[in-house]
């Protein structure tokens, strides 16, 4: 188990999934950088972001996932962690 003070997560999903059922999973707890992969079928941040913040969830809306990676790695400590998912295309963007 890895260790950290704070955990951001910059999260992006496609549109044929589940939004709602897929961030009951998530830690409530995290800083979120929503964002979306660069694709047609890509949902919107606003509806990835909406529900989150009914959950009790925060964080901001992106254009893109390079914008949420660097805005996480801009807030993050050395201490903290930041975990890249929701979609295996955001992680592809990133990689």
């Amino acid at each position: 188990m890895h260790k950290f003070e704070r955990l951001h997560i910059v999260f992006g999903m496609m549109r044929d999934k589940a939004a709602e059922t897929i961030l009951q999973l998530l830690p409530s707890d995290a800083i979120y950088y929503f964002c979306a992969p660069d694709l047609i079928r890509a949902l919107p941040t606003s509806r990835v972001a909406n529900p989150a913040a009914n959950m009790g969830m925060h964080g901001e809306c992106y254009s893109s996932v390079k914008e949420a990676l660097e805005a996480a790695k801009k807030h993050a400590s050395k201490e903290d962690l930041i975990y890249i998912g929701g979609s295996t295309f955001v992680v592809a963007e990133v990689i």
